[in-house]
């Protein structure tokens, strides 16, 4: 291949695959100057200079001017050196060109293998942007495989990585199966990168609600917080920025539509969604929904409070194995003691 042919495939290459020209020159000359001096086992101070206005590659080697040479490779006698540069003194340093008779074709050689590297570089890089744009946000994709306690989701241009602990427990997770998941981060260590996922982060649940709630995603209803026991129970407190708008039968939707398509979604969840409230004392009550609450006493120097129900209300204001108290705990911040309300 001529050397200007070369230069008219880097170009071409650079902008089908969306690479800085300047960067890729910069490549090819990094890379052939460490495979000249592999090559040709020179030593001496060699630079390598990519021409691209006159389509040339040249091996420029830097020779100091002495009296005597002892090391050809490093010096250069005064007469020669001035052959090259009538100016030249001794001491200083004399740039010879060193580019061998089959360099065109040795050039072209190493050329192929650095942009190749370039290309698999270049390609991480962009899936890296990418995906890193998208850390926080929720993404689709499809079980490829299972390896031991990990599951594997091809997302497209990347892979992503299940970890156990961010596996709804007892969910199926079969080849085939497509699941949102939401970002935690992305893996640069690994050979390809390696998007790190979860099924199990309370943001899934307030971005599968963006997804299915419009009046969330026009921020007519904001989420104020989220708690999950993974696939058993949540509760996600909602407050509404326009007073005729109700955020939580909005949330649920007509006969429970909206949130029963979310449910689904999270291995048959039960979401809870209850209102907001800036009052400590309202807020603790509504966070024990569906349980009616008598009476809440605040004790706000220990974080704590203390709820009165009606005996028929008990068992349900401390839900299955005490999930429902204790998300609710989770949810306000207060350590929540029940009592049953005296007659």
């Amino acid at each position: 291949m001529k050397l200007t042919e070369l230069f008219a495939a880097l170009a071409d290459i650079a902008r089908e695959k969306d690479i800085e020209y300047a960067v890729l020159l910069d490549a090819i000359r990094l890379g052939i100057l460490a495979a000249y001096k592999k090559t040709y086992h020179a030593n001496a101070n060699i630079d390598v200079i990519v021409d691209d206005s006159q389509k040339k590659i040249q091996i420029i080697a830097k020779k100091i001017v002495v009296d005597s040479v002892e090391d050809g490779s490093m010096e250069i006698s005064l007469k020669d050196a001035k052959k090259i540069s009538p100016d030249a003194e001794i001491g200083d340093a004399v740039e010879i060109e060193a580019t061998p008779p089959d360099f065109g074709r040795f050039a072209a050689s190493t050329c192929k293998q650095i942009i190749m590297q370039r290309l698999k570089e270049a390609e991480k890089d962009k899936v890296i942007k990418e995906y890193s744009d998208k850390e926080k946000d929720m993404v689709f994709g499809e079980v490829s495989r299972v390896a031991g306690e990990n599951v594997y989701f091809n997302l497209g241009k990347a892979e992503g990585l299940l970890p156990k602990q961010e596996q709804i427990p007892g969910e199926p997770y079969t080849p085939g199966r497509k699941f949102h998941c939401f970002v935690l981060r992305v893996d640069r260590s690994t050979r390809e990168p390696l998007i790190i996922l979860s099924r199990t982060h309370p943001n899934l649940l307030a971005k599968l609600m963006e997804l299915e709630i419009p009046e969330i995603m026009q921020g007519v209803i904001e989420i104020i917080g989220i708690v999950r026991e993974p696939g058993v129970r949540a509760k996600v407190a909602v407050h509404s920025n326009q007073s005729r708008v109700d955020p939580v039968g909005s949330c649920i939707g007509s006969k429970g539509v909206r949130i029963n398509v979310i449910s689904d979604e999270l291995k048959g969840e039960r979401i809870d969604v209850l209102r907001w409230f800036e009052d400590p004392r309202l807020f603790v009550a509504s966070s024990l929904s569906p349980a009616k609450v008598y009476s809440v006493q605040i004790f706000q120097n220990e974080k704590r409070a203390v709820v009165a129900v009606s005996s028929d209300q008990f068992s349900l204001a401390i839900g299955k194995k005490g999930s429902n108290v204790r998300l609710a705990s989770r949810l306000t911040g207060y350590k929540i003691d029940m009592k049953v309300m005296e007659d």
